[in-house]
C-alpha cells in the first residue's frame, strides 16, 4: 500500500489529486493539515479487512500553483508522521 499523488496542467493553474493512507491514530491530524492548506477531501474509507494497524485511504483534491499544491501536499504528510503540527489558528470555523 502507498500514499498516491498526482500533479497536472500548468505551474501557474495545476490540479492535485492524492489518495493518502493513514493509520486510525493518524487521521484526525491528517484530516486537520489537509483542511488547513484547503484540500478537499471526497472520501474517506478502509479497502481491507484484519489488517493491524488499520490503512484508512482518504482521497483530497485542490487545484492552485503547482508549487503551492505540492507543498500543501507535504505539510500533510509531514503532519501525519509528526515532523510538523498544524497551528489552532489555521483552521477556519
Amino acid at each position: 500500500m502507498r500514499t498516491s499523488i498526482v500533479i497536472f496542467g500548468t505551474n501557474d493553474r495545476a490540479f492535485a489529486q492524492a489518495e493518502v493512507i493513514a493509520n486510525p491514530d493518524e487521521l484526525q491530524r491528517l484530516l486537520k493539515a489537509l483542511r488547513a492548506r484547503d484540500f478537499t477531501v471526497t472520501s474517506i474509507r478502509k479497502h481491507t479487512v484484519m489488517e493491524h494497524p488499520e490503512p484508512i485511504f482518504i482521497n483530497v483534491w485542490k487545484q492552485g500553483r503547482a508549487l503551492d499544491l505540492a507543498k500543501g501536499l507535504r505539510f500533510a504528510l509531514d503532519v501525519e508522521v509528526g515532523a510538523a503540527k498544524v497551528a489552532s489558528n489555521s483552521l477556519r470555523e
